[in-house]
Parts: structure tokens; C-alpha cells; sequence
């Protein structure tokens, strides 16, 4: 469980993200949505420590996350950011990255290592890339590789920011998909999303960000019955029933 308890943090003495507290619980997709520059991005590099509190504290199954030397933090949440520069390795050498946080001195990769990589590869069906360099995979194959560096490292939580940039549709449902079954394995899914209708359907729970505020947190139904998104948006929202679930359409 990552709770964060009243905190604030921002960009030196710039102040973007105010009085949160928010809980993300095991085996839920919780995506972070909101307009740009209301503080996404900036909450989740809040989560993993790479910006500081300005107040609050945030907690980790239940030890504050202060007390988390950084190797032990990643332990317990793997974090993919939006904008990453593609490394001149393999896709097998980048997944083994994900097991950084469990080397020991001297830093050799051990057996323990190798098997996490290559289980977490295999789980996303990507097993035939080991030896293909990152450049010559696309945008999604790239994320998917990236996404079994997080699973190898074997944490419980997953932040992942905007991880459907560049993805076509069919990269985009099957991402969705991966990211439903990480959840039902028990993972803590923790999505920043620009896309509203994918969120209102992948989501367990919505978390709406205004001006640095949290304007409202509950299932997607409890947002959209609130009215919620078309206040952070300034847009109007309708859902439709098909025969394949319900659908979303924005307006204005």
C-alpha cells in the first residue's frame, strides 16, 4: 500500500502539487489525470523520491518512504518515466537493468537475476527480441521492453507515465490489456494517462488533478457522476452502451 498524507513538492521554490493525500491500494489500475502542467508527472517522481516533499509524508507499506534507502525504494516501486533515451543494448540487457536494485558488491548479475529477466520477458511475449538492439524495435515493441525491466525488478508497485505515447491502437489495447493482467496478479498500477477513454475503461479508480489540487478520487462511474472531469477539463463527456461494454466520447 503507497499512501501519500497531506503532502506538497515542486520544482525548487515553485510549489506545483499542494495538499494531496491519496492511497493506491494492491491490485488496481489508478490512473492520474488532469490537464498539462497540473502536476501528473511531477506526483509520480514525487512518489519515487526524485523530487522532494515540501510537506506531507508518504508512506510505504506502512514504513515512511524517507526511511527506504534508494536501492530498497526501487524495491518497491519500478518507475518508467514518459521521455527515455534509447540505450545502444539489446532488449535482453535492458531488462537485466531492471535488476539493479538487488545487486550486491561486487555488482554481478547472478543466476537469481538472469531467470527474473528472462521470466518477465517471456510474460510479455517478447522472449524473440532478446538479442535485437532497442533501435531497431518500434515505439511499441520498445515499450514493452521497457515494461519487462519493471517486472523484473520485481516490484509490487508500477508507475508508468503516459505509457501509450507513440502506440497505435492496437499498441494502446494490448498495452491495456498487459497492464489489467499486471493488476490481477496483484500489482499497484499507477498510470498517467492523456487519453480519457482509455482511462474511464482501464481504471479502477481515478485521481483528477487541478492546479497542483486533487479535485476528486473514486471509480471511474463516481467521476463521471460528479461531474468531475468536464470541471478539470472544460469538456463534456458521454457514455454509450455497446454490445463490446461501454464506450466514452468527449466534446466540447
Amino acid at each position: 500500500m503507497i499512501e501519500l498524507n497531506h503532502i506538497s513538492a515542486g520544482y525548487g521554490k515553485t510549489e506545483i502539487l499542494r495538499d494531496i493525500t491519496l492511497s493506491f491500494a494492491p491490485g488496481t489500475v489508478t490512473t492520474i489525470l488532469g490537464i498539462n502542467g497540473c502536476g501528473k508527472s511531477t506526483l509520480l517522481k514525487t512518489l519515487v523520491r526524485l523530487l522532494p516533499l515540501t510537506a506531507g509524508e508518504i508512506t510505504v507499506d506502512g514504513v515512511s518512504a524517507v526511511n527506504y534507502a534508494p536501492a530498497e525504494l526501487a524495491k518497491k516501486i519500478a518507475y518508467l518515466p514518459q521521455n527515455r533515451n534509447i540505450p545502444d543494448m539489446t532488449a535482453a540487457q535492458l531488462v537485466l537493468h531492471g535488476r539493479f536494485a538487488h545487486l550486491r558488491y561486487p555488482r554481478v548479475y547472478r543466476k537469481t537475476d538472469t531467470d527474473a529477466a528472462e521470466r518477465a520477458m517471456e510474460t510479455l511475449g517478447i522472449a524473440d527480441l532478446a538479442d535485437q538492439p532497442l533501435s531497431a524495435l518500434s515505439g511499441g515493441m520498445r515499450q514493452k521492453v521497457y515494461l519487462a525491466a519493471a517486472l523484473a525488478q520485481e516490484s509490487p508497485a508500477i508507475l508508468m507515465d503516459e505509457p501509450t505515447t507513440f502506440l497505435d491502437i492496437a499498441g494502446q489495447l494490448r498495452l491495456a490489456q498487459t497492464i489489467r493482467s499486471l493488476a490481477e496478479t496483484g500489482k499497484t498500477m499507477i498510470l498517467v494517462l492523456h487519453d480519457l477513454p482509455l482511462a474511464l475503461k482501464l481504471s479502477d479508480r481515478l485521481a483528477v488533478l487541478h492546479e497542483g489540487h486533487l479535485l476528486d478520487c473514486g471509480t471511474p462511474e463516481e467521476i463521471l457522476a460528479r461531474g468531475s472531469l468536464e470541471r478539470a477539463y472544460g469538456i463534456k463527456i458521454r457514455s454509450i452502451q455497446t454490445e463490446d461494454g461501454m464506450e466514452y466520447v468527449c466534446g466540447l
